[in-house]
C-alpha cells in the first residue's frame, strides 16, 4: 500500500506503530475475553455477560475486565468478577505514559487490546449476550487463517468521507465494521493493532470523522495492509439489538445496542431475543448485592474497619425512626444496605474519632443518618435532613447468616492486593511494597492475617501466584502473634451524516 506524501495523519500513526516496537513476549499467552466496563450502567451489564459465559455456556476461557480508575469500579463488584474467574484492570493505574490520555470508554477498547495478557484476544462490548461459547471462534478455519474476525455494521462508509483523504487512502464506499466484538491475534496483527489505538489516542481529530472507535479498526487494517476475515453475513436487526452471526449464517452473539440491562428499571425484551429469562436471574441475583450505584467509603483507620467487620457479623438489625415502627435494616459487604434499602439508606461505613465509632447511613453518596455504637453493637443517633428523627439500630438475632460469602474478601487487604496489581501483572516491586504495608498494618491489627488469608483463598483460581504470595504473607503475620476532563464523544448523528456513514 502507498501513501500520499502530503498524509502526514497516516504517517504519524504508522510512526507511532513503528516506535511501540515488537509485541511484547511476556504479555502474549494464550487466549481470553477482554472486556471494558467501567460505571453502573456499564458493570451491570459486564456481570451480566460473564455470567452467562460462564453459567450458561460453561466457558472456561481467562476473562480480563478493563476500567479506568476507581471511580469506575466499586471493590465490591471488583471482588465478585475475580470470584467468577475474572481479572480487573484499571488502565489508569498502569498507563504511566504522560503523552497518552485515555479518558473514553471507546478508546479504552484498543487499548485494551494493546496491553491485553493474551496472545489470542476476543473482545465482547459489555452489553453483549452470546448464544454459545464464543471459544469457538479461536478454532474457526477463517481465524486460523487470517487471524482476525471482523463484524459488519448495517451501514457502509461514505466515499465522501473525509477520513479517507486524511489518511492517504483512495476514497470509495465500503462495509462499515461493528466494534462490539473482535477476535483478533495480536501477535499477527501488531501493526494493525498499534495503529487502531493511536487512531483511538487522537480520539479528538479521529471522532469527527468516524463514530467512537469502530471504524478505526477498519482503517488500522488498511493502513497496515493486514490481512482479516470479515463475516459475509449482515447482522439480524432489531430497534433494540443486533444479532450478529457466525460465518456458517447462524445466531452467534447478541448486542443489546439500544436496551443496556438496568438493575433499577424494567428491561426491555425484544422480539426475538433469546435468554432473557436467564439474564434476569442474573440480575434478581446482582440486585441483592449491589444497589448499582458507585460508592467508595471515605478514608478510615483500622479501628473503624474493625467494627465494620463486627457489623458484617451481625447483619441484620431492628431499625426505628422516630415514633415509626420497626424495620430491618441489613448491612452489607461492599459497604451495600440489602433489606431496606430506600432512596435514604443505600450505603453504610463506620467512622472512628476520639474514643467513639460512629456507624454511618449514605442516600446518593450524601450522609443521611449518624450514629454512635455502644459496647452492645446498639446504633443510636439522628437523621441529618430536617427535619431530623431519632434513629436507633438494634442486632436482630444471634442466627443471621450474610447471604453472600463471595464477598467476604471485600474489605482493606482486598483494596491494598488490588492496587498492587492495578496493572494486572505480579510485579516483585509491587508484592514488596504491598508485603510492608501488610506487615504494618498488623502490628495496629494482629487479627489482620485472618483477612489477607481470605484474599489469598480468592485469587487462588484466579492467580495463583499472587495467592502463594499473600499465603506467604499470612503465615509470617501468624508466627509471631503467637481521579480528568473527558473528550468530546462522537454524536449519534454522524450516522445520518451522507458524508459520513451510508444506510442501506
Amino acid at each position: 500500500m502507498s501513501l500520499k506524501t502530503d498524509s502526514s495523519p497516516a504517517r504519524d500513526l504508522i510512526n507511532d506503530a513503528e516506535a511501540a516496537g515488537p509485541c511484547p513476549e511476556a504479555s502474549c499467552c494464550g487466549r481470553g475475553i477482554v472486556i471494558c466496563a467501567g460505571g453502573p450502567v456499564m458493570l451491570t451489564n459486564a456481570y451480566v455477560l460473564v455470567r452467562v459465559l460462564r453459567d450458561i455456556h460453561k466457558s472456561t476461557l481467562p476473562i480480563e475486565i478493563w476500567h479506568l480508575g476507581a471511580r469506575e469500579m466499586p471493590g465490591l463488584l471488583a471482588t465478585v468478577f475475580i470470584s467468577l474467574g475474572c481479572r480487573i484492570i484499571d488502565a489508569l493505574g498502569r498507563n504511566h505514559d504522560p503523552e497518552i490520555s485515555i479518558h473514553d470508554g471507546w478508546q479504552l477498547k484498543s487499548y485494551a487490546i494493546k496491553h491485553s495478557g493474551f496472545e489470542d484476544v476476543l473482545l465482547l462490548d459489555a452489553d453483549q449476550v452470546p448464544l454459545s461459547d464464543p471459544a469457538n471462534l479461536f478454532d474457526c478455519p477463517q481465524y486460523l487463517e487470517t487471524g482476525a474476525i471482523f463484524w459488519p455494521d448495517i451501514i457502509d462508509l461514505s466515499a465522501e468521507n473525509p477520513i479517507w483523504p486524511m489518511l492517504g487512502l483512495e476514497p470509495e464506499r465500503v462495509r462499515s465494521w461493528e466494534s462490539g466484538q473482535m477476535c483478533i491475534n495480536r501477535k499477527k496483527h501488531w501493526r494493525a493493532v498499534c495503529i487502531a489505538s493511536a487512531m483511538n489516542e487522537r480520539a479528538e481529530v479521529f471522532y469527527q470523522l468516524v463514530y467512537g472507535d469502530k471504524d478505526t479498526f477498519l482503517f488500522a487494517w488498511r493502513l497496515s495492509s493486514s490481512e482479516f476475515s470479515l463475516v459475509p453475513h449482515l447482522p439480524f436487526q432489531n430497534e433494540r439489538f443486533l444479532c450478529q452471526r457466525d460465518f456458517s449464517g447462524a445466531p452467534l452473539l447478541q448486542h443489546r445496542t439500544n436496551c443496556k440491562w438496568a438493575l433499577d428499571e424494567v428491561n426491555v425484551n425484544p422480539s426475538g431475543f433469546k435468554l432473557f429469562d436467564e439474564c434476569e436471574n442474573f440480575l434478581n441475583e446482582l440486585r441483592e448485592i449491589w444497589n448499582g450505584r458507585i460508592f467508595h467509603a471515605p478514608l478510615r483507620n483500622v479501628t473503624a474497619r474493625k467494627m465494620e467487620k463486627q457489623l458484617l457479623e451481625i447483619g441484620l438489625f431492628s431499625c426505628f425512626r422516630g415514633q415509626e415502627n420497626s424495620e430491618q435494616i441489613e448491612l452489607l459487604p461492599g459497604h451495600q444496605i440489602g433489606k431496606g434499602r430506600s432512596h435514604s439508606f443505600m450505603n453504610w461505613s463506620v467512622d472512628y474519632s476520639e474514643g467513639q465509632h460512629q456507624l454511618i447511613l449514605y442516600g446518593n453518596e450524601k450522609r443521611t443518618a449518624i450514629l454512635d455504637i455502644d459496647g452492645e453493637r446498639h446504633c443510636s443517633g439522628r437523621t441529618v435532613a430536617r427535619p431530623a428523627k431519632d434513629i436507633h439500630l438494634a442486632p436482630f438475632d444471634d442466627t443471621y447468616v450474610p447471604p453472600s460469602p463471595t464477598n467476604a474478601a471485600e474489605g482493606l487487604i482486598g483494596d491494598l492486593t488490588r492496587a498492587a496489581c492495578s496493572d494486572g501483572k505480579y510485579e516483585a516491586a509491587n508484592m514488596d511494597r504491598l508485603a510492608s504495608t501488610i506487615h504494618l498494618l498488623h502490628r495496629a491489627d494482629p487479627e489482620i492475617f485472618a483477612e489477607v488469608q481470605i484474599v489469598a483463598d480468592l485469587y487462588a483460581a484466579t492467580d495463583p501466584k499472587l495467592s502463594e504470595h499473600l499465603q506467604r504473607i499470612a503465615s509470617e503475620l501468624v508466627a509471631p502473634a503467637q481521579d480528568t476532563n473527558p473528550i468530546k464523544r462522537s454524536s449519534a448523528d454522524q450516522l445520518g451524516n451522507k458524508q459520513l456513514y451510508v444506510r442501506r
